[in-house]
């Protein structure tokens, strides 16, 4: 498939679907034709957050993890601009366990 490369965005909140989708299309179309991107490896680190020496249980009751402040949206911004212009971006990845 060729042709200009085209964003489709998709959106909501946790457990949504919005994985489920993105994993369908990619399996339908194949990662030479689509790359997916998710902005929960932009989740802010403990530091950023102001959540340093927190417990697990703790940072999951006060923050809201679905509230773009908790994640570097500009960072993200960036890199589906790169992907976009056909550069290869090295996308943060997040560790859920550790909240970090």
């Amino acid at each position: 498939m060729t042709g200009t490369p085209f964003l489709i965005g998709l959106t909501g909140g946790s457990g949504s679907g919005k994985s489920t989708i993105s994993e369908g299309l990619l399996h339908a179309f194949g990662p030479d034709v689509l790359t997916v991107m998710g902005d929960d490896n932009y989740y802010l680190p403990r530091h950023a957050l102001g959540t340093e020496g927190w417990t697990a249980e703790r940072i999951e009751a006060e923050i809201n993890f679905d509230h773009h402040r908790s994640k570097d949206m500009e960072a993200f911004a960036r890199d589906v601009a790169a992907v976009k212009r056909g550069e290869t971006i090295t996308q943060p990845v997040y560790n859920y366990a550790r909240h970090d």
